[in-house]
C-alpha cells in the first residue's frame, strides 16, 4: 500500500512538472459492446480493450504519457472492432490503430504517423477558445470511407487546418501502411485468449 501511494505521488509530481494532467490518460471509453480502458501499470500506460465483458486485449509496456482520443475506425471485414488511438510521447503524439485480425481474434497495435504539435515548434499560437486536435476523422470525398486528418483546430464546433502542419491521409493510405507493417513480427502486446462468439 505504502509503494501505491509513493507511485501515485511521483506520478503526480512527474506530469505536473511536464505540464501533462494524469487523468488525461486514465479514462474510459464505450464503443457499443466494447470498453476501451486506459491507465498505469506499474510505471507504463496501459490499455485494455473489453468485449462483452471479456478482455480481449491489454498492453502494459513502452514509454511515453499514455493513450488518448480513442475513437473507432473500419480496416477490416472481421467481426472485431478496430481502434484509432493517440499515444502522446514528450514532444510528439503516435497516431495509430489497433487492427483486429481474422487469423486468431486479438489486436495489433500499428503506428501510422508522427504528429508534431505545432504550438511546441512556435509556428502556432492558439487564440482564445481555439482546442488543437491531433487528429479528426472525416469523409472528405465523400466515398464512405473516413479520411485521418491530423493537427487540426477545433474553434466553435467547426474545425480547421494549420498551415504547413495539417496533413491529410487517405483511407487507402492507411490501409496501405497497416499492411506494410502488420507483415513484422509482432510481439509487444500481452494476447488474451477470446472466446469464440459461436
Amino acid at each position: 500500500m505504502r509503494n501505491l501511494i509513493l507511485f501515485g505521488f511521483l506520478s503526480l509530481i512527474l506530469f505536473k512538472s511536464l505540464g501533462q494532467d494524469s487523468s488525461d490518460y486514465i479514462r474510459t471509453y464505450k464503443f457499443g459492446n466494447y470498453t476501451i480502458k486506459t491507465a498505469y501499470c506499474k510505471e507504463n500506460p496501459s490499455i485494455e480493450i473489453i468485449q462483452n465483458g471479456n478482455t480481449i486485449y491489454y498492453d502494459c509496456s513502452g514509454e511515453g504519457y499514455g493513450y488518448t482520443d480513442i475513437d473507432t475506425l473500419t480496416i477490416n471485414s472481421d467481426k472485431l472492432q478496430d481502434f484509432i488511438f493517440c499515444y502522446k510521447m514528450e514532444d510528439y503524439t503516435i497516431v495509430g490503430i489497433f487492427v483486429s485480425t481474422d487469423k486468431s481474434p486479438f489486436y495489433r497495435d500499428v503506428d501510422i504517423v508522427y504528429v508534431f504539435a505545432p504550438d511546441i515548434y512556435g509556428y502556432y499560437e492558439y487564440k482564445k477558445g481555439e482546442i488543437l486536435k491531433i487528429y479528426i476523422l472525416k469523409d472528405i470525398n465523400k466515398d464512405g470511407k473516413r479520411e485521418l486528418i491530423t493537427n487540426v483546430i477545433e474553434r466553435k464546433g467547426h474545425t480547421y487546418p494549420i498551415k504547413n502542419f495539417t496533413d491529410t491521409i487517405s483511407n487507402k493510405e492507411i490501409m496501405e501502411r497497416i499492411e506494410g507493417k502488420i507483415k513484422e513480427p509482432f510481439s509487444r502486446a500481452i494476447f488474451l485468449d477470446i472466446p469464440d462468439s459461436n
